[in-house]
């Protein structure tokens, strides 16, 4: 099964499969059906409604999952980006930014580039380009940086530094990636944009208009670091990453946190019990979602979900195991996760 281009405009861990929302929306719901993510990370969802035609609403507590689902979902002209990206590669003024440990994170040349990549970009002055650009030097930050003889995203969530230097060029990379950029949007040229995405909380967004439907794939406790994953991306920006962190529910740091299972499930309540509240009466509400472990012991996530949609009213209409054989999460002994699907009455 082929699937838009668009959706690998930046990495993103544990992401969301595409054939899943696809799915739900194919069988549950309708033309005039209104979508909910509110764990949209990088926008997969949202993506496939447009796809579909169909309004969405994006919500995440990660200030570039915002980000890369706004770059993902606006609608472009394809000139305009051409023209954007030779400017940004012809600019050559000096400037340094402010990045935390830049010479120790990049060789000297390509921390050059980076700044003037960086600095081109902040000079565009229509916003959805900007972004779209931003994301773009965003997705190349941890393929670029300097690593060690072994490396992975537990390394850089962990903070542990490099010690060995890079041998891309940051500038090679950026234009690369440009260069895919094009057949990608030229998929999407016939899009009319029906997602609007939120930089808030799921536990207290609120709207107007209630849900036909939610589309989702909650935090797995204890998987996955999304804003340490992506630390490069919060230097660059200026973003607090230890703000974030602490915000993030479930969090694969929080792992070994006195009362962090607890925390974890008195967190999930919230959200969920606010999501109740903004659907509508024959809302289907349809996720991804496994258990874990920690000190390896089982940790029940599916079971819980399950008492805790049925005894707010809600009947289970699906439940399948999909196997993950190419899943990227940081608990590798997942091995299975659960299609679950409710309806509210």
């Amino acid at each position: 099964m082929s699937f838009l281009k668009i959706h690998d405009l930046h990495p993103y861990h544990a992401k969301f499969y595409p054939g899943i929302p696809q799915y739900f929306l194919q069988k549950y719901a309708t033309n005039t059906s209104i979508v909910l993510d509110p764990f949209c990370g990088s926008g997969t969802t949202l993506l496939e409604c447009n796809n579909a035609g169909i309004q969405s609403v994006g919500v995440d507590i990660n200030f570039l999952s915002v980000k890369i689902s706004r770059a993902k979902t606006n609608v472009y002209d394809i000139a305009k980006v051409e023209q954007y990206i030779q400017v940004i590669l012809e600019y050559q003024s000096d400037c340094d930014i402010i990045f935390p440990d830049a010479h120790i994170w990049f060789t000297e040349s390509n921390y050059q580039e980076l700044c003037k990549l960086y600095t081109a970009i902040q000079l565009i002055d229509n916003a959805p380009y900007k972004e779209l650009f931003e994301v773009i030097l965003s997705s190349i930050l941890n393929r670029v940086c300097n690593k060690r003889d072994t490396w992975n995203l537990g390394y850089l969530s962990d903070n542990i530094l490099p010690n060995k230097e890079s041998t891309l060029s940051v500038k090679k990379e950026f234009e690369r990636k440009c260069k895919w950029l094009i057949p990608a949007i030229k998929e999407t040229t016939y899009f009319i944009n029906k997602a609007q995405v939120q930089n808030t909380d799921a536990a207290t967004f609120q709207s107007i208009q209630p849900f036909d439907m939610i589309i989702t794939s909650p935090p797995y406790p204890f998987a996955v670091d999304f804003a340490r994953n992506n630390r490069l991306s919060y230097y660059l920006f200026g973003e607090d990453i230890e703000e974030a962190t602490t915000a993030e529910t479930g969090a694969r740091n929080k792992r070994n946190k006195k009362n962090c299972e607890s925390d974890f499930f008195a967190e999930m309540q919230k959200i969920y019990l606010n999501l109740f509240s903004l659907v509508r009466e024959g809302c289907y509400f349809c996720m991804t979602v496994s258990d874990t472990k920690r000190n390896n012991q089982q940790i029940n996530f599916v079971q819980w979900l399950i008492d805790l949609f049925e005894v707010n009213k809600w009947s289970i209409s699906e439940n399948t195991i999909r196997q993950l054989q190419h899943q990227s999460m940081g608990q590798k002994r997942i091995v299975e996760e659960h299609l679950l699907v409710f309806k509210k009455h």
